[in-house]
């Protein structure tokens, strides 16, 4: 490209990367129409599934029943539709400024002229890799019926039923077993090809010319050849020859081979692929959660939390690499995924940077953990993540790699054997309060900001009302002259005075009935 035509290149791409509503709008639909994590792409391909059946049931109907001209204007509304759909994943599935910017630093850096030519070659490259995907040829072909004059146009409206493969992740990964067996797929049909068009042929030469014979032109040859070697076998076209006999031997038995062929290459690519396509299914399920408590770890400790958490109700996810942990998660009712829960593909595909509000890292190796954690907050700086620690010269490793808390099970029975041997009445009443029931239990209550608890103090709390007692205050920071106790990186104020005033970052914790804390966290935070 010649230097008049740099400039306009060159203002684009920088226009482009600069603009924040352009890179919005892009991005908008980036997420719509590829992002497994945005409900925006549950909403759409939910929307665009119903859009389809309607518009296959609405034809088939309208050829017995001529449903009247409404329907010749909800075909321009889906065509119209539709290829607004093409036409935006094209415009997502390359940047051009991207590629412009890049080249021109390059240039500045070497003092060369930028190529032009060279970027727009790569930009349409990624344009017809997105065009030859076979999803991209059946949007197309669904498009096609707009030209409804030209009859034989009309049986690409069927082509619209495996734009289904595109909105359902179980169906995607269904056509990935298509796709893992290509070769061998592409050996079947070339077989095929092969068989039909010689035995064809074949029948057309010995009973072509006779006059008793059904076959009065190679097509019909080639119809017979394919019917026959499926296995169909209509009858309305049969040999009359000898020879026309043998032929229609050998190919019963060479299509009885290409099935059992084609049969076997299926079974075996839909086991290979049957743990994807349930752990495709299991993903979607995660979809559907706006938040979730993450359990790495199915050993006997997550296994006793679980249950805690499911009697809360609360929304759990559940990742393990042992099948058999994971079949007893299931067989409890719990979401359960088998797994390395340190896999950065699996946790971005759970959208955890988003979703997980507390990851419990519980298996029974601290190198386990160790990655986990360092992979959980990498995602999501904000989670909550407690470590299981089985020994505790990895505490401080724990901490650097981004745990908020750590805890050691074994220091844990520790303690309690101690406070039980020394104070056993106290004890067991603290344990049954601790434990919870329907009774009572330990709750929190946060202090969020412009709250109606931000700013008051803790005679005006009214918890006594809502059948709550104040154990104490958790703060994140507090006056060094205060009275308090270290809890990790905060500090718990024990039975505060009235006067005390409660600030945003805060969290009471209270003793009191579940339900009551709940309803008194919907009324004032």
């Amino acid at each position: 490209m010649g230097e008049s035509m740099q400039s306009p290149f060159l203002s684009w791409s920088i226009w482009a990367s600069e603009s924040l509503f352009y890179q919005s709008i892009k991005s908008f639909f980036r997420d719509m129409l590829s992002n497994n994590n945005s409900r925006k792409r549950i909403v759409f391909d939910s929307s665009m599934m119903t859009l389809v059946l309607c518009s296959v049931i609405i034809m088939i109907l309208d050829i017995q029943y001529q449903l009247g001209n409404w329907v010749y204007y909800f075909e321009w509304a889906t065509i119209t539709i539709f290829t607004l759909e093409y036409l935006l994943r094209l415009w997502t599935s390359g940047d051009f400024h991207s590629l412009g910017i890049a080249s021109y630093e390059t240039a500045q850096l070497s003092r060369t002229p930028v190529q032009w030519r060279n970027v727009l070659k790569v930009w349409l490259k990624q344009k017809w890799q997105f065009i030859k995907t076979p999803l991209a040829i059946i949007d197309l072909l669904a498009i096609i019926p707009l030209y409804r004059p030209l009859r034989m146009f009309r049986l690409f409206l069927l082509f619209r039923l495996f734009k289904v493969f595109r909105y359902s992740r179980t169906l995607r990964s269904f056509g990935s077993i298509f796709s893992e067996k290509k070769f061998e797929l592409r050996l079947i049909f070339l077989v095929l090809i092969v068989v039909i068009t010689i035995s064809g042929v074949g029948l057309y030469i010995f009973e072509g010319h006779l006059a008793e014979s059904k076959i009065n032109s190679l097509f019909d040859a080639f119809y017979w050849a394919l019917i026959t070697i499926s296995t169909v076998g209509y009858g309305d076209i049969t040999p009359v020859t000898i020879e026309g006999q043998v032929i229609t031997m050998i190919l019963i038995l060479c299509g009885v081979g290409l099935i059992a062929f084609f049969t076997s290459t299926l079974v075996t690519a839909f086991n290979n692929q049957r743990n994807n396509i349930q752990h495709d299914r299991l993903l979607s399920d995660v979809e559907k959660k706006s938040q979730y408590i993450l359990v790495c770890g199915y050993g006997r400790i997550g296994e006793s939390l679980v249950h805690q958490f499911k009697e809360r109700k609360k929304e759990l996810i559940v990742v393990d690499r042992d099948p058999i942990k994971i079949a007893r998660a299931r067989a409890s009712g719990v979401l359960a995924i088998e797994s390395d829960a340190s896999d950065l593909t699996l946790l971005n595909n759970m959208a955890v940077a988003k979703k997980a509000r507390t990851v419990l890292c519980l298996t029974n190796n601290d190198v386990i953990n160790l990655y986990i954690t360092l992979s959980i907050r990498q995602l999501n700086p904000e989670a909550e993540i407690l470590v299981r620690l089985n020994d505790k010269q990895n505490h401080q490793k724990m901490m650097i790699a981004g745990a908020s808390r750590v805890i050691s099970p074994y220091h844990v029975v520790a303690t309690i054997g101690r406070e039980f041997a020394g104070q056993p009445v106290a004890f067991e009443v603290i344990r049954s309060i601790a434990n919870g029931n329907e009774v009572s239990g330990i709750e929190t209550i946060p202090v969020s900001q412009n709250s109606a608890l931000d700013g008051i103090t803790i005679e005006q709390l009214a918890l006594a009302e809502a059948g709550l007692v104040l154990l104490g205050v958790l703060q994140r920071e507090a006056d060094d002259s205060s009275q308090h106790y270290i809890v990790g990186n905060a500090r718990f104020r024990f039975n505060p005075g009235i006067d005390f005033q409660l600030t945003s970052g805060d969290t009471l914790v209270v003793i009191g009935n579940y339900q009551r804390a709940q309803h008194f966290v919907l009324n004032y935070c």
